[in-house]
């Protein structure tokens, strides 16, 4: 869906395009294309010096421009929150980034939907 939208509006090329969807269909149930913000930035209409602002999709009808915030549901520094802003600790074997894992397996896979800890380098 995303593939067919870019391709046909005026201004994104082929190749672009085509990297995007493939990053969109490799995301844990699409959720790339679930970001404004992130799709902005990837078809290089926002820069990511942050000066960018958006209307909030959410609220069609305001004229009210917030700047990009990848991590909101709507794209917006307004937006609602796509999970928690805060976290707690990962449970024993599970892991966010790498210093969360021990000395045994002190590499964060992330190639599942659940990070786990690893022995290794996984990227």
């Amino acid at each position: 869906m995303f593939l067919d939208y870019c391709l046909s509006s005026a201004g994104y090329d082929k190749a672009s395009c085509a990297n995007i969807a493939g990053i969109i269909e490799a995301s844990p149930n699409g959720n790339a294309g679930k970001r404004p913000a992130f799709l902005c930035a990837q078809l290089g209409d926002c820069p990511a010096d942050g000066s960018c602002k958006i209307s909030s999709p959410a609220m069609p009808a305001s004229s009210t421009m917030y700047h990009l915030d990848m991590c909101r549901a709507d794209g917006t520094e307004n937006g609602v929150a796509v999970g928690a802003l805060t976290m707690a600790a990962p449970a024993a074997g599970l892991c966010v980034e790498d210093s969360d894992c021990g000395a045994a397996a002190p590499n964060c896979d992330f190639s599942d939907s659940s990070a786990v800890c690893e022995w290794g380098l996984m990227w």
